[in-house]
């Protein structure tokens, strides 16, 4: 009986290992942080809306969380203001026009923050940073959401399903 239940541990906790592939998605609902940049006319920009993705909730040893991406502008920040806040939000209302952009992942055990310069973000448009985790592997990319069309990174090829 013991053996038994050391084998059906054993298995229990090696298939919390195994190779899975996960995407994130647009949330739900969300209501986009307001950035105003100093001399810029938004009247005549317009503004564009960056989405971080979520995905599924994960359940780890004792704890669970969702995988989730949040971002800010990449410019100079007040210092004061840094060092009790990120800044990063899960959605961002930009000028349109072309930003540099911190987008940071985190999951249970695993965060890591990118710096996607030179993305062109165009007026009344809705863009999803989106990632994709594999072998513990991510991979972002920004897209459009309305015509699908990247413009940040490479969205990887859907998996084949055998």
């Amino acid at each position: 009986m013991r053996k038994i239940i050391t084998i059906l541990c054993f298995v229990i906790l090696l298939s919390g290992c195994a190779t899975t592939v996960r995407y994130g998605h647009a949330p739900n609902d969300y209501s986009p942080d307001v950035v105003e940049l100093e001399n810029i006319d938004t009247k005549k920009t317009g503004y564009a809306v960056v989405v971080g993705a979520e995905g599924d909730r994960q359940w780890g040893f004792l704890i669970t969380a969702k995988p989730r991406i949040t971002i800010r502008l990449d410019k100079p920040r007040n210092a004061f203001i840094s060092f009790f806040s990120d800044g990063l939000s899960e959605s961002i209302k930009v000028p349109a026009g072309t930003h540099d952009l911190v987008i940071h992942y985190e999951e249970l055990s695993v965060g890591m923050t990118i710096q996607a310069k030179q993305v062109r973000l165009l007026a009344d448009r809705t863009y999803l940073v989106n990632y994709r985790e594999a072998n513990r592997y991510i991979t972002i990319w920004i897209e459009d959401t309305k015509t699908g069309e990247v413009v940040y990174g490479k969205k990887p090829a859907p998996e084949k399903i055998e």
